[in-house]
């Protein structure tokens, strides 16, 4: 009704006033407006992700595919910091938090954060290696590896999430 109603009839009659300055606000206008700058900005998302992939794939790995590849697990990092935005909006929507401006930077924050997680991951992963060739390496050394890795990680992610969340609190 707003749109087709209230808005076309306001908006076709601000020709017809001359000395009167017409001002209307509808409930529809704040999420038209929103909405354009939302679907503005997420082209640039797209692309910063795109980017983002091929920066850990190409970083992170030594080879292209197969054993010692971490192609998978740069997408994987990128599908995880994707959900976890996804989450972080509908969490603030249930909340009843409103869509701003200021939040359309929040997709990039949180792809450098979750970018940086990554690249402390993956150096405690190569720092746990025990001198063995990672060709000699059976599934079950992989996963202590991996769970090694993870106790030392998660100490300094930890921290960096607590300093990272208390600097957004401050600032909000």
């Amino acid at each position: 009704w707003e749109k087709e109603v209230f808005l076309e009839t306001v908006q076709g009659g601000e020709d017809n006033f001359v000395n009167l300055d017409l001002a209307y606000l509808s409930s529809r206008s704040f999420s038209d407006e929103f909405g354009a700058e939302i679907s503005g900005d997420l082209l640039y998302v797209q692309v910063s992700y795109v980017i983002a992939f091929i920066f850990l794939g190409a970083t992170l790995g030594n080879k292209f595919c197969g054993r010692g590849s971490r192609w998978a697990m740069a997408l994987s990092t990128l599908v995880l910091i994707a959900l976890a935005t996804v989450a972080g909006f509908g969490v603030a929507s249930l909340a009843g938090l409103i869509y701003g401006p200021v939040h359309s930077v929040l997709p990039f924050v949180l792809l450098g954060i979750g970018l940086d997680d990554a690249f402390v991951i993956a150096n405690a992963f190569d720092r746990e290696r025990e001198g063995i060739p990672r060709d000699a390496e059976d599934d079950g050394a992989l996963v202590k590896r991996g769970s090694r890795a993870l106790a030392r990680a998660g100490a300094s992610i930890t921290v960096t999430s607590l300093t990272d969340l208390v600097a957004f609190a401050i600032s909000s």
